[in-house]
This record gives structure tokens, sequence and C-alpha cells, in this order.
């Protein structure tokens, strides 16, 4: 409505690519009515290692030294950004609460490199399966589903009688029984 133009705000989230699809697959128009793009950039190893460090702190875990001033942490940080389907904030989380799982598992409150590798280590294999079998998936899907076609004028005037086509046949089952 006229009275809501230029006071309402609508937000879409999502990765940037399929955002990008979304716009542009809706319809012609719509595209150009959202009018302001803002694009986060992923984190960075470093970004990345800063946040894992805020994290175990918030878990109350002693940090050592090595991790909290050498370069370390943020080698470790770099394999997961490097990591297929990297989810920036979501999967600094899971490390960090994995992280805090295996200390507890240890009885010990410090989350040491061996901690933080091993727990990496775990979580890069499954991101690395998921990636394979995704990339599976979608080879698959590509092989099953037929190109998309689109309706002649006379085929959205006239659509194929698909109704008719299965009512006789089920009346020819019945009639047959």
């Amino acid at each position: 409505e006229e009275k809501f133009k230029g006071k309402m705000v609508v937000i879409f989230a999502g990765y940037p690519e399929p955002m990008r699809l979304m716009l542009a697959g809706v319809n012609p128009g719509f595209k150009s009515r959202v009018t302001e793009l803002i694009e986060f950039p992923d984190f960075d190893a470093a970004g990345a290692a800063e946040l894992v460090l805020l994290g175990l702190k918030a878990k109350r875990l002693d940090i050592p030294k090595e991790l909290e001033e050498g370069p370390v942490l943020t080698r470790l940080a770099a394999r997961l950004v490097e990591a297929p389907q990297w989810a920036n904030g979501r999967d600094i989380e899971t490390w960090v609460r994995r992280v805090t799982l295996e200390c507890a598992k240890q009885r010990s409150r410090t989350a040491t490199p061996a901690i933080l590798e091993s727990t990496l280590t775990v979580m890069l294999d499954e991101k690395y399966k998921d990636d394979e079998r995704a990339r599976a998936a979608i080879g698959e899907k590509q092989k099953e589903v037929p190109k998309y076609q689109t309706l002649t004028a006379q085929q959205t005037e006239r659509p194929p009688p698909v109704v008719e086509t299965v009512v006789e046949t089920i009346e020819k089952v019945q009639d047959d029984a």
C-alpha cells in the first residue's frame, strides 16, 4: 500500500549465490524491488581464531599462552575456513562446543592444542564426507531431473488433458474388476 511506501524493510538472509538465484528467479520485477544488498564477507583465519578464543573464554576454559599469542590457533582455523561448506559463525560455534565437551570428558579446564586439533580433525572429516555425499547427490539429481521446458502459447491456452486420462484409466480398471 502507498501508506507503507518507504517505511517497510524486508530482510532476506542467506548465502550469496542462492540469494542471487532467488532474486533473479522469482519473477522479472522482483529483483528491481530489492534496492539494497549488503553482503558480509566470510571470516578469514585470523578472524575465526579470534572468535574461537572468545568462545572458549565464554565457556570459562583456560587457554594456554601458545594458543592465545602464537600462530597455532590461526593455522588450525585456516583449515576450517578452507573446508567445503565453510559456515562461518556456525562452524566456529560447533568447534567451540566440541572442544568444551572434549575438555569435560577429559576432566580438564584447559583447551589444549591437542584437544583443538582432535576436535577440528573430526569436524573436517565430517565436512569432507558431507561434501562428497552432496556432490554425488547433485550428480544423481542432474542425471534424473529432466530439463525445464517452457510451455508454448498454445499449451497455456489448452493444456493436455492429464486429469481425463487418469480418470479414464481408473474407470477402466474398475470395470475390469
